[in-house]
């Protein structure tokens, strides 16, 4: 039969499952959720692989979920982690605290938003006697109520502090929730250091708590952003 006169049969149609598969979004394909290797309320190190879905460490333009935990619960960014992400989401919905404690500076591309009805969401800028660590929020960051940002401070037994630090081209928000500067821990003979926080500062509603109690005279915030402050509490303890 001469092929160009061959009737060609028709092609069977996608599946609509298969059209799915096929459109997905790239961003979708690259989200991990803390599932703790089964147990979610369990804490852990961010590195460890078999504690995410997938057995995948969210890395440099992926999104990490931190879904609801039924019990408190710590997850450290720590050495191992690459550094970057491209989203942070947090989900928390129970009575109970949902914390990351950032022990590596961290980038993250997007909006990072705390904020939860029941329990809370919190952000913890760690810092040791050797190491200041840093979050850059590119997107900026929000906090509601039920959300707080913690910058610590640790002396190194001599004559220095070392520092977490937040800073980018977004702005912090606080409409809501609040924003902590703790007690300084280990002790130091600094006279003037400061966290700092290297973006815009806005805030409408709720706390900017700024810790005393340990005595240390450098226990201060400095702004290097502009300043919008219409609403809420400062507040310092000594």
């Amino acid at each position: 039969m001469n092929s160009k006169n061959a009737r060609q049969l028709p092609r069977p149609a996608l599946t609509s499952a298969l059209l799915l598969a096929m459109t997905a979004s790239p961003l979708a394909l690259h989200a991990q959720t803390w599932d703790g290797n089964g147990t979610p309320n369990v804490g852990g190190n961010w590195s460890t692989a078999n504690l995410w879905t997938l057995d995948t460490v969210p890395t440099t333009g992926n999104t990490a979920n931190l879904d609801d935990t039924g019990a408190a619960r710590t997850i450290i960014y720590d050495t191992g982690a690459s550094g970057a992400l491209g989203t942070l989401n947090f989900n928390q919905s129970s009575a109970f605290s949902n914390i990351l404690n950032i022990q590596k500076s961290l980038t993250v591309t997007n909006l990072i938003t705390l904020g939860a009805a029941a329990g809370t969401e919190r952000i913890n800028i760690g810092s040791t006697s050797s190491a200041s660590f840093s979050l850059t929020p590119s997107g900026g960051l929000t906090l509601n109520a039920g959300g707080n940002l913690v910058m610590t401070a640790t002396g190194n037994g001599t004559t220095g502090l070392f520092f977490g630090q937040t800073g980018g081209t977004g702005l912090l928000t606080v409409q809501g929730g609040t924003l902590t500067i703790a007690a300084t821990t280990g002790t130091t003979s600094a006279g003037s250091a400061a966290n700092t926080l290297s973006m815009g500062f806005t805030m409408s509603s709720g706390a900017l708590t700024i810790d005393n109690t340990t005595g240390i005279a450098d226990r201060r915030l400095l702004i290097q952003g502009a300043v919008n402050v219409t609403g809420g509490a400062i507040s310092t303890t000594r």
